[in-house]
């Protein structure tokens, strides 16, 4: 852990060249704790694998997806998701979402690639950054979900989904490939909600075959301070990971 008076004098030095993020991004990956993760499965979990492991692509000493990971545990038991005062924002924001109607529920995702691609074009920036051209192009969508043919989805009172989830299994975590909502809905706690009942699944799966165990949401340090806090308030956390892989089956 770094001493409380070496922080300061990082921040300040933040600060004086404005780049907070920086400094909020050397600490955390300093203080984040280690763990090792083990992925198995079929060749989508393999194909993860490889990816999170690869060199990156500007430090190629360290794997690509290594230091400033966002996981969050799979409590062994629903009633444990969002509990304690840690997770009073979430709670909050998920019933919000829940008394304006909105409810969250597996889907097949090419029935509703009008609807993704309206939660896709719904904001002309994300992450400070023009969102993708793949996420605006329909063909791409459709490959997207041609890969990915069952999400989790938000629907408002309508049923129209305005957030949706794809992700995998890859043995002790489950890796979320996209996880994305409307933006003139995210005030409306639509992503928490999403992230509780997925959280609510993935207990039920571990309840059967003993995974996951975590549950990853890409990088913590994202590269804005909304999206830092969403992750924080839904009980994600800066890790260094060492990630393994095992041939052995995926259900035991």
């Amino acid at each position: 852990m770094l001493m409380p008076y070496f922080k300061k004098i990082l921040y300040k030095i933040s600060f004086a060249i404005g780049q907070r993020l920086i400094a909020e991004k050397m600490i955390g990956i300093v203080e984040c704790e280690n763990v090792e993760i083990t992925m198995f499965g079929g060749n989508a979990a393999e194909q993860i694998y490889k990816k999170h492991s690869a060199p990156h692509r500007i430090f190629p000493f360290v794997g690509s997806k290594t230091l400033g990971v966002a996981l969050a545990t799979v409590p062994g038991e629903t009633d444990e998701i969002f509990k304690g005062k840690r997770f009073h924002e979430a709670r909050r924001k998920t019933n919000r979402a829940r008394r304006e109607g909105f409810k969250c529920e597996k889907a097949l995702s090419m029935k509703y690639l009008d609807d993704i691609y309206s939660i896709h074009a719904s904001t002309s920036i994300r992450q400070d950054r023009p969102v993708a051209d793949n996420m605006l192009d329909v063909n791409e969508i459709r490959k997207f979900c041609e890969k990915n043919t069952l999400i989790h989805g938000v629907f408002d009172r309508n049923g129209k989904l305005k957030a949706y989830a794809a992700g995998v299994v890859c043995g002790e975590i489950f890796v979320l490939k996209r996880c994305i909502g409307h933006y003139e809905s995210l005030k409306c706690g639509i992503m928490f909600l999403l992230v509780f009942e997925l959280l609510v699944e993935m207990v039920r799966h571990r309840k059967l075959h003993g995974i996951p165990l975590w549950i990853q949401h890409d990088m913590f340090f994202a590269r804005t301070a909304g999206a830092r806090q969403f992750k924080k308030e839904a009980g994600f956390r800066p890790y260094r990971v060492k990630w393994l892989w095992s041939d052995q089956n995926l259900y035991r």
